[in-house]
């Protein structure tokens, strides 16, 4: 399996009074909108002193074909969660921080890594028979990225102190 980092460490971030159980069932929609398979990677609740967090990872992966996947990363972390009730609902107070990666795998069921002659045809296979639509593949893989990023800011800005 090779695989190519597409977008690294884009973060998106606030301070506000949101609803985590809203925001969890916003992304899990985007992922399924967009034809994303959704694994819940990591969910972690933690008490530091006074400051609790809460920690999720997710991955989306999109099966493109047989040999090309393209994956979505997003971390969302919450800091200094402080349980408050608006307008009779529990909601929770907290610095919001997402941080999204994207990558571009290729071979991702490691089929071409048998032997030297398959690792080398698989390489002049992406350099000079695929090369063009690995790139329609990495600009795709931008834009539903980004189309998430700027969602998520619609989102926070929405959604804040409300």
């Amino acid at each position: 399996m090779e695989f190519e980092c597409i977008i690294r460490d884009v973060k998106v971030g606030g301070e506000g009074i949101i609803d985590l159980a809203d925001l969890y069932k916003y992304i899990k929609s985007w992922f399924v909108r967009h034809n994303y398979d959704l694994v819940e990677k990591e969910y972690l609740d933690t008490l530091k002193e006074e400051n609790k967090i809460h920690s999720i990872k997710w991955e989306g992966d999109k099966k493109i074909d047989d040999y090309v996947m393209l994956k979505i990363e997003v971390r969302l972390k919450c800091d200094n969660v402080k349980e408050v009730e608006v307008n009779k609902k529990k909601r929770s107070k907290c610095n919001v921080t997402f941080t999204f990666k994207a990558y571009l795998y290729k071979d991702y069921e490691s089929n071409w890594e048998n032997s030297f002659i398959q690792r080398f045809l698989r390489a002049v296979y992406d350099k000079f028979i695929i090369s063009g639509k690995l790139g329609a593949y990495a600009k795709e893989l931008k834009a539903d990225t980004f189309d998430m990023v700027n969602e998520v800011k619609s989102y926070l800005k929405l959604h804040k102190f409300r």
